[in-house]
């Protein structure tokens, strides 16, 4: 047993009771995400789960009300990301999110009615818990880590749930796992993403903020942008071209 290990997730334990303890007090329906939900419902998987973060999911409405809640509570937001808070007298951060990024607004709006309360929060229900492991460390990250598999094989001995991954799109997962491939994580995202999304997401990449390209390229001068849009959609468009083609190979 590593006792550091046990000590750590018992301050991370104390920390989750805190929050849900002022999300009751304020309305605010709390989910919690992956590793976070799994040592709270399974007390005994703390002994074995490293916790980097705590990912949690609230619904949109309650967003800035929740920011307001961590921030009174201690946390500072990180400046490259507003979605995740810290706080220095607490051993991990917090990572917020909205929605499911792979399921459509609608998708995610009959997940919300279908959460499983415990206690003072809620979980995803064990099929889409299981499912939200998968796309991560196989879409998110695309490497297989022990502490993710250990996640999946705790949902599906509690849960006696199982989900088939041997569709055409989890088969391309597979084939691109661990290999260096330009773009791979936008890819595989693109792979999954309902319909709505996808074109968002395409309109996102291709098109981005004037602020995002700026930064991207170390702009001082708008007067560039326009050539910049153009470089970036046809340059996108050529790799992708070229990872598709070397997807083949690769395949063969």
């Amino acid at each position: 047993m590593n006792s550091s290990l046990v000590a750590k997730n018992v301050l991370i334990h104390k920390q989750v009771e805190e929050i849900c303890d002022e999300c009751e007090k304020q309305g605010i329906k709390l989910v919690l995400l992956k590793g976070a939900a799994l040592i709270e419902l399974f007390p005994e998987y703390s002994f074995y789960r490293d916790m980097e973060d705590i990912d949690v999911m609230v619904n949109k409405k309650d967003y800035d009300k929740f920011v307001e809640l961590l921030k009174n509570l201690g946390y500072k937001a990180v400046p490259s990301d507003p979605n995740t808070l810290y706080s220095e007298d607490k051993p991990v951060k917090i990572d917020i999110f909205t929605e499911l990024w792979y399921l459509s607004k609608k998708e995610n709006v009959v997940l919300f009615n279908k959460l499983q309360k415990v206690g003072k929060f809620y979980v995803l229900p064990p099929e889409e818990m299981l499912r939200h492991i998968y796309y991560h460390m196989y879409i998110e990250h695309n490497y297989v880590e022990e502490r993710w598999l250990r996640d999946i094989e705790i949902i599906k001995s509690k849960f006696c749930v199982e989900i088939n991954f041997e569709s055409f799109i989890q088969k391309w997962i597979r084939i691109w796992l661990n290999k260096k491939i330009f773009y791979k994580g936008h890819l595989l995202e693109f792979f999954v993403l309902p319909l709505d999304k996808k074109i968002q997401f395409l309109i996102k990449k291709l098109f981005p903020s004037p602020k995002f390209l700026m930064k991207r390229y170390n702009l001082t001068n708008k007067f560039f942008l326009p050539v910049l849009y153009f470089y970036r959609f046809y340059s996108l468009l050529l790799r992708a071209i070229y990872v598709f083609y070397q997807s083949i190979l690769v395949k063969n």
